[in-house]
């Protein structure tokens, strides 16, 4: 029963997808009735209003969603290496190099990523949990190694269940990759 106007300053809706996945996604927003605003920008939340490219929204509520970063601060004034993302670097067992008894896991850490063969920062739950369970598996004597990452995520949202894994075709692109892609439409449930 709200009016809702999502505001957002990129050409597309959820940058981890491509294109032409994110306007299934936006067509599923429009068709419950959400306002979708791209290439936006947000310039003022004031009581009651939100001033979006210089037009006035009434807003009862706000929710700003400004993306993600490792909080490392802590961790590079104790003198732990950081990656190029500005993530903790940690090897496949989650040690941090050079600092023996150090473990790091989750959103703060870089993961290798299997396709691209480099580190990255990827901030999933999934990833998170068991690079816990294997740094402390490590830490308490064991010997466990993270294998990576491939870029796997799942999102229910409005009516799609929309999921990835790999890399996208910019991302390809970028690191010079020559892609085919594809794109499965399915239900989630068999029906009898």
């Amino acid at each position: 029963g709200l009016q809702v106007t999502l505001v957002e300053r990129a050409g597309q809706l959820m940058a981890t997808l491509d294109e032409d996945m994110a306007a299934h996604v936006q067509d599923a927003a429009e068709g419950i009735g959400i306002e979708v605003r791209l290439g936006a920008e947000l310039q003022e939340v004031s009581e009651g209003a939100v001033r979006v490219d210089g037009d006035e929204l009434p807003a009862d509520h706000v929710v700003l969603a400004t993306g993600v970063r490792p909080a490392t601060g802590l961790a590079r004034d104790a003198g732990l290496e950081l990656g190029d993302s500005g993530a903790l670097r940690v090897d496949d067992h989650q040690r941090c190099p050079g600092h023996d008894g150090v473990f790091a896991a989750g959103d703060c850490v870089e993961s290798w990523h299997r396709v691209l063969q480099r580190p990255m920062n990827v901030q999933l739950g999934t990833h998170a949990n068991k690079q816990g369970r294997i740094a402390g598996a490590n830490a308490t004597g064991g010997d466990v190694a993270f294998p990576g990452v491939i870029g796997t995520a799942a999102s229910k949202i409005c009516r799609y269940e929309v999921a990835r894994t790999g890399i996208t075709e910019r991302e390809a692109a970028a690191a010079g990759i020559e892609v085919r892609a594809a794109t499965t439409k399915d239900r989630t449930r068999a029906g009898y």
